[in-house]
């Protein structure tokens, strides 16, 4: 069985240049608090390295410990997203996610209809969702009753799919899973 691999692209701009750099995965890739998320229990991206070593002791749990020290200082950002072909969608979100396979975050089915060889990669929207609500729709994320939720939308990718911060004076921090 082939499994499929996305491929991500990153362009960053400073003051006097822009470089790129180019990365293959196999799970997921992540932009926005799924990002933060991610960057906190990663020693390599993490700028505390105390709190990274305090968040990896905790195993599995130290994911929502690690959810939690970002939500609540995390402000949602404005996203703009091309799938294929279609035309830009541009809107509030807390993350976007390009999956290929459902879980990520030790355990947390992100997207249930996401299949690793399928020959397409799925795109999992989280809107301008409030804190509290979004709190409730991560432990849901275990049991896949976050699907019902009308602030995600689920879209496939065939070919490619461009994301953009659209904020004029924020980056967004990209984290891949299964580089």
């Amino acid at each position: 069985t082939l499994v499929d691999c996305g491929q991500i692209t990153c362009q960053s701009t400073s003051s006097s240049k822009t470089s790129t750099s180019t990365n293959h995965y196999i799970n997921e890739c992540n932009f926005g608090l799924s990002s933060e998320v991610g960057s906190l229990m990663d020693p390599l991206a993490s700028s505390n390295k105390l709190v990274t070593r305090l968040v990896k002791s905790f195993g599995a749990f130290g994911y929502f410990l690690s959810y939690y020290i970002v939500v609540f200082g995390y402000k949602n950002t404005k996203l703009g997203y091309k799938i294929d072909d279609a035309s830009w969608k541009s809107q509030v979100c807390s993350q976007v996610v390009v999956n290929n396979g459902k879980y990520y975050g030790g355990g947390l089915c992100v997207n249930p209809y996401a299949e690793p060889d399928d020959q397409k990669l799925n795109l999992t929207a989280w809107g301008d969702i409030p804190i509290l609500k979004q709190s409730a729709l991560v432990n849901q994320m275990y049991t896949g009753e976050h699907v019902k939720s009308s602030f995600i939308s689920f879209s496939d990718v065939f070919q490619s799919v461009d994301i953009k911060c659209e904020h004029p004076k924020r980056s967004i921090k990209v984290l891949a899973d299964g580089e």
